[in-house]
Order: C-alpha cells, then structure tokens, then sequence
C-alpha cells in the first residue's frame, strides 16, 4: 500500500469515526426537538437510543421522562437507571434529581445516604436546587459536609 493510500484510508477512518461520534448527538437532538415541543412519544425512540448509546444527556432525559411519565409509563426503576447511569457519568442536574427522588421517595425508597452522597456532589459543583434540598433534609451541617 502506498503512502498516498495509507493517508487516505487513515481520513476516510477519522471521517468515519467522527460521523460516528456526531451520530450520537444528531440523534439526542432529533429527539430533544421533539421532546421541547411536548412530543413526547415522538422523542422517546430517539432519546432511548442516544440514552442506550452511552449520551449522559440523553440518560439524563429518559430518566425524566419514567420518573414523570413523558411519553413512557411512570416507572420509579426505570427512571432510577437511567438517571443514575447519567449521574454517574457526572450529569449535575441527574445527581440533583437522583438525590431529590432518595430525599422524597419520589419513584423509590427514601435512602438518605444516597441522596446526601448525589445531592453533595450536585452542590458542590453550584446546583442551587440541591443545595436547598440538602439545607431542607439535612439542615445547614448536611450542606457542608462530605
């Protein structure tokens, strides 16, 4: 193989492997558009797939949509999933709403370790949702701690 044919094929494969990684977002955003508008049905094929695919924005989303009910069935389980996949992968306002549902019991049992620990984490990179939540649960020492 020559050197010209070495370089071609190595930027026919970066091409590639970009329209793979932009594949992911383009399909997270034709999803998104549709959710934006209320379209809930219309956007859940498409942020399942982007959720399935790794995209923590498109986890993020699908958690919502089970823990309310958005174009899928309420479901405590699955929204838990979803958000936590999101959550772990770093997603703020996941960590915000997983550590809101284990404070409430919103779709599953109230743990507090677990929502102090994602709460905590949400907080300390300037949610103010979880901030007041954990002042709310935990009272100002929970803020300050961990």
């Amino acid at each position: 193989m020559s050197a010209s044919t070495r370089r071609l094929c190595l930027f026919c494969l970066a091409l590639l492997l970009c329209a793979c990684a932009d594949s992911t977002d383009a399909i997270y955003a034709k999803g998104i558009h549709a959710y934006s508008r209320g379209e809930y049905r219309e956007a859940e094929p498409w942020i399942r797939q982007a959720a399935t695919e790794g995209h923590r924005d498109g986890q993020a989303v699908l958690g919502v949509m089970y823990l309310y009910g958005r174009g899928v069935p309420v479901d405590g389980q699955q929204a838990e999933h979803w958000l936590l996949l999101a959550a772990e992968a770093g997603h703020v306002d996941a960590q915000s709403i997983l550590g809101m549902m284990y404070a409430t019991g919103a779709g599953v049992a109230i743990d507090r370790s677990k929502a102090h620990k994602w709460l905590s984490l949400a907080a300390q990179e300037g949610d103010k949702h979880a901030t007041e939540t954990l002042r709310l649960y935990f009272g100002a020492e929970g803020v300050a701690s961990d």
